[in-house]
């Protein structure tokens, strides 16, 4: 009886690079029969544990990895136990079996592998899209937070300023009225001043009349006295002796009766008393007025 012994496809190095080691030895497992092992046939010292182990990361990785591997596991077990394939048609049906498995098993791990990398690809690009929005988000923050400290200093500076001017208009207002004060105090002294004027000359036309009545008073005096000499006999009669006495008692002080009257008393403008009578009277001699003043006429 010949016995036809079918090696199985390897595993394909993609599949053991998602594991990230070799699921099994290089050597190739093998079919025996009629008792006899062929050469390469060392799958004896795998036992179901350590195939467990080893589908576990192809569990993780992918569903139908998992049904895949079982179904190796299963075929590596009954190379094992002596199963043999007799006959050329009787063997046929499994090595194409087992080649579509071996064709279907990359494709699927591939795909996973894919899937994953895809998955960390839009993890990354998530990670860092939110990075990105926070870091924007702090940015605009501080951005603000500048603009609100350049708003607050250029307010601050804004109310000094403000201050710094109301404070000078408020001085300058009191400046005004304090001038505004003093104006008002020179226009009342000047208006006192312009009475004052306006009285010292009216008191000066009133002197300068009186002057002038009596000057022309003094010279009719004279002027008579003059033709009534003339006009006298030379024995010199009783008629000059009393023309005499009046010019006298005329130009005579009314407060001592010796000098002769020079001073003009104010405010009764009488030509009545002399200088020292007039310093030490405090009213008129002529009338009795109360003296507020006097002027020393000249007649020279």
């Amino acid at each position: 009886m010949a016995v036809n012994a079918h090696h199985l496809p390897p595993i394909q190095p993609s599949a053991a690079v998602v594991a990230g080691e070799s699921m099994f030895s290089p050597r190739q497992a093998c079919f025996v029969g009629a008792g006899e092992v062929v050469p390469g046939a060392v799958m004896g010292g795998i036992c179901q544990e350590q195939q467990q182990v080893m589908q576990a990361p192809y569990a993780a990785a992918a569903p139908g990895a998992v049904e895949v591997m079982r179904q190796y596991s299963q075929m590596c077990a009954a190379a094992e136990s002596g199963i043999t394939f007799g006959g050329a048609g009787g063997g046929a049906p499994a090595p194409s079996r087992k080649r579509k498995i071996a064709e279907q098993q990359p494709t699927t791990l591939d795909m996973s592998v894919a899937a994953q990398a895809r998955q960390q690809v839009v993890d990354v690009d998530r990670l860092v899209l939110h990075h990105a929005a926070k870091m924007w988000a702090e940015l605009a923050e501080q951005r603000r937070r500048h603009a609100r400290q350049m708003v607050a200093a250029v307010e601050a500076a804004a109310a000094r300023r403000l201050r710094a001017k109301d404070e000078e208009i408020e001085r300058i207002g009191r400046l005004n009225w304090a001038l505004e004060e003093r104006l008002k105090g020179m226009y009342v002294e000047a208006q006192v001043w312009r009475d004052l004027a306006q009285s010292n000359e009216a008191a000066a036309n009133a002197l300068r009349a009186d002057l002038d009545h009596l000057l022309n008073s003094q010279t009719r005096h004279a002027v008579a006295a003059n033709s009534h000499s003339d006009a006298a006999s030379c024995c010199y009669g009783d008629n000059d002796v009393t023309a005499d006495d009046e010019a006298a008692s005329t130009s005579a002080c009314r407060g001592c009766g010796e000098a002769a009257a020079a001073v003009l008393m104010l405010p009764c403008r009488h030509l009545s008393a002399c200088e020292a009578c007039a310093a030490a009277a405090s009213a008129c001699p002529a009338c009795g007025c109360a003296k507020n003043g006097s002027v020393c006429v000249n007649f020279s």
